[in-house]
């Protein structure tokens, strides 16, 4: 799965692909593909009415270096508290004008009762270990991303 992920990332960044949609035989997984404007969006994977897997990619561009080592650093600090947490992880990185944040959390196999001890708004999200999909489209909805 992996390999395919970088294969598509590498098609959509040399701009072969606009949108790709792959799902697995069952139809419980789906992959979704898509830049925006040159700048990849939010991908949420489900299954039902649950988050099953949430990826999402940031990326910044200035050529302030100060203004993106500032921002790395305060992305970091933000997720360090999710530092030994198994299944969420984050990687922040400055390539030049470029930071880009990307982080993976897997929601089948994480420990929620963990993420709401460090961040107790998370209990809002968190309902009996799920995530229901409506929910999170809500949250991401009310910071201006586009749902589909």
């Amino acid at each position: 799965m992996k390999r395919l992920i970088f294969i598509l990332m590498a098609l959509l960044s040399y701009g072969i692909l606009r949108a790709e949609t792959l799902k697995s035989p069952d139809g419980n997984i789906v992959l979704d593909f898509e830049l925006d404007n040159g700048v990849p969006v939010y991908k949420v994977d489900y299954k039902g009415n649950y988050v099953t897997k949430v990826k999402s990619v940031e990326i910044v561009k200035s050529d302030d270096s100060e203004y993106l080592n500032t921002l790395k650093e305060q992305t970091e600090n933000i997720y360090s508290a999710y530092n030994n947490i198994e299944n969420y992880n984050y990687k922040t990185e400055i390539n030049g004008n470029t930071f880009t944040s990307t982080v993976d959390i897997d929601y089948e196999k994480i420990d929620t009762e963990k993420l709401i001890s460090i961040d107790s708004s998370n209990s809002q999200l968190i309902k009996n270990g799920k995530i229901d999909i409506n929910d999170i489209k809500n949250i991401y909805e009310s910071i201006g991303a586009t749902c589909k």
